[in-house]
């Protein structure tokens, strides 16, 4: 028997993130602390969660440390971990995330995701300065980068170009 689309939608949902990194540890691990970045964990606990052995929850565990994901603390007998929220990986792996329910329900949570990102981390640090069109219509802009840089663009037909970038003093 054929398994109908809802049987084959269902299926791909039980998946970490829809199946798109395949069913593998990392995959699993990621997709559960993604989903509570504020809880701390242990290994075991993710072997609780994600069914899988001891040896390969450790050897993603290490990798997500080295990489930058996690944070690890505690001795080495029973070590503690972490979700760095900093992370910029962290931010990408939960707006994937939100672009999955957003596919999957035809929903706009990433937008609002995204939109509340730029709001709270990106727009103090780049702002708009001022906006001019010559006599041919073309646009020109200047403003400030997240470094506090001067920075001046142009946009045309194929979109906006960097110019010039200098510090602000």
């Amino acid at each position: 028997m054929e398994e109908t689309i809802d049987e084959k939608f269902h299926a791909v949902l039980d998946l970490p993130y829809g199946g798109l990194f395949g069913d593998t540890v990392a995959a699993a691990i990621i997709q559960e602390i993604i989903a509570d970045p504020h809880s701390v964990y242990r290994p075991k606990d993710l072997q609780e969660l994600t069914g899988k052995t001891a040896p390969s929850v450790r050897g993603v565990l290490k990798s997500l440390t080295s990489l930058g994901l996690l944070d690890v603390s505690g001795p080495k007998t029973s070590p503690v971990y972490q979700v760095n929220t900093d992370s910029k990986k962290f931010v990408a792996l939960t707006l994937l995330a939100y672009a999955m329910i957003d596919d999957w329900e035809k929903t706009n949570t990433l937008d609002t995701a995204i939109s509340h990102y730029y709001e709270k981390r990106i727009k103090h640090g780049s702002e708009i300065l001022a906006i001019a069109t010559d006599q041919n219509l073309k646009s020109y802009g200047v403003g400030t980068g997240s470094t506090s840089q001067y920075v001046e663009w142009n946009v045309s037909d194929q979109g906006i170009s960097s110019g010039n970038q200098s510090a602000v003093t």
